[in-house]
């Protein structure tokens, strides 16, 4: 099983709920799981970084996460292509997603449509939404990927599933 990991997973876990600092040997158990059977698409590398590097966070020179990911796991950003783009902005049209949705980013339809072509399963924290929103643009990730037929798990029931305890 292959998993396409959002990047709300690696800002909220590194920066919020589980920094390295405190949990290091979650970090080092990831690292085999992430290199064998993690996909970061390009658009949501970028996000991850657009956020590590953002003005007011963490200094341009640290690039924590990036470094993680890149030096220390091996991950490398996917490329997108032709067949995943098309899809995805078919998707864009139909949740309207646009710059001031609440729901989905553009990012985020582009993991979704990735992971829908290659039959992964999206990683997302994203909360389940109990009711659907009357407006398609309010969707998130995990009631598009209900949707759209593509299995989506959290964080804690990727480690789970990928049998990493700490």
């Amino acid at each position: 099983m292959k998993y396409c990991i959002d990047a709300n997973v690696f800002i909220t876990a590194w920066y919020t709920t589980y920094p390295p600092r405190m949990f290091p040997t979650l970090y080092r158990k990831m690292e085999p799981v992430m290199r064998d059977r993690a996909i970061i698409i390009k658009p949501v590398f970028d996000e991850i970084e657009n956020f590590s590097t953002s003005e007011g966070k963490i200094p341009e020179e640290e690039k924590p996460v990036r470094t993680w990911l890149t030096d220390k796991v091996g991950v490398e950003a996917t490329a997108i292509d032709a067949q995943v783009a098309r899809l995805s902005l078919e998707l864009q049209g139909k949740y309207k997603v646009g710059p001031t949705t609440r729901g989905a980013g553009r990012q985020d339809i582009t993991l979704i449509a990735y992971a829908s072509l290659n039959e992964h399963t999206v990683v997302s924290l994203e909360s389940e939404q109990a009711q659907k929103p009357k407006k398609l643009s309010n969707y998130k990730i995990p009631l598009i990927c209900e949707e759209e037929g593509v299995e989506c798990i959290t964080f804690v029931d990727f480690l789970d599933e990928c049998e990493i305890q700490v």
